[in-house]
């Protein structure tokens, strides 16, 4: 499964059309679409909507891990670039300055940084060589909790230049319905993708039996140890190498509750790490 999120309609509407995606939910500010294999929602503007309405999204139709998700939005920019440059973000700056890299597979655009920051910001932003949006941090955040790190994907139109106060709404629609072919042929080679079979990445022997003596040794709860599982297992898709990482570890027996909280953390930070 595709899943598309938006910001606002007129973001979304080239999609809609061009995919023929059919209303299927409406309340407040959250606007679902759907045909068989892609699912679009439109969240509101801000942290918060794009939280709320993705998460939405994600527990009325999430499948596997292996579905995709997609950003699609305009953003602020400096004059170096054009309107209606499309940009792939390989790094998000959050709002609270927390970074998060972006696994970047092969695409036509340009790849740079964005920062998210909160509306009452606006009119303060930094003039650093990269794009601003209200979203992308919380749309990243909320789908690193239920697809793969290299399945999520965020695409920006340059639409305005950070020291404009007020976009002409007329002028973006026609800025993304332009913009919007690229990112559909994107989007459409990501499908051809996802329908061929291919065989899922496992953990070998040893790497089971490294996690199982990890989880012992640190008397993980089971959630605990589901969710070291699965950081596991992304460090692992991203190319790591988890047998030396776990050596170093597996051995490593921690002599209270709050000492193994924290030598845990301390391993788990490592998993976090996009590659080595």
């Amino acid at each position: 499964m595709i899943f598309l999120c938006f910001a606002l309609k007129l973001e979304a509407d080239p999609f809609i059309e061009f995919f023929n995606l059919k209303k299927v939910h409406e309340i407040n500010k959250v606007r679902i679409f759907k045909n068989q294999d892609i699912i679009a929602v439109i969240t509101g503007s801000g942290i918060i909507n794009a939280a709320e309405g993705l998460s939405s999204l994600f527990t009325r139709y999430y499948k596997s891990k292996n579905d995709i998700l997609i950003n699609i939005g305009i953003a602020g920019g400096i004059k170096k670039y054009n309107f209606g440059d499309i940009f792939i973000i390989n790094k998000i700056v959050g709002i609270n300055k927390d970074e998060y890299f972006l696994d970047v597979n092969l695409h036509p655009f340009k790849e740079i940084e964005l920062e998210t920051i909160l509306s009452k910001d606006i009119n303060n932003q930094s003039m650093k060589e990269r794009l601003t949006d209200l979203e992308g941090e919380a749309y990243y955040r909320v789908a690193q909790n239920y697809v793969f790190q290299n399945n999520i994907h965020i695409i920006k139109i340059l639409s305005d230049y950070k020291e404009d106060k007020k976009l002409n709404r007329i002028f973006v629609k026609s800025l993304v319905k332009e913009s919007s072919k690229k990112i559909i042929d994107y989007i459409n080679n990501l499908r051809e993708n996802t329908d061929k079979k291919i065989n899922p990445i496992k953990f070998s022997v040893r790497e089971e039996n490294l996690i199982n003596i990890i989880s012992k040794n640190y008397n993980l709860s089971k959630y605990l140890e589901i969710d070291f599982k699965k950081k596991a297992y992304d460090y692992k898709v991203r190319g790591n190498d988890l047998i030396k990482l776990f050596s170093c570890f597996s051995n490593v027996e921690a002599d209270n509750k709050d000492d193994r909280r924290k030598k845990y953390n301390e391993l788990t930070e490592k998993l976090e790490i996009f590659k080595e």
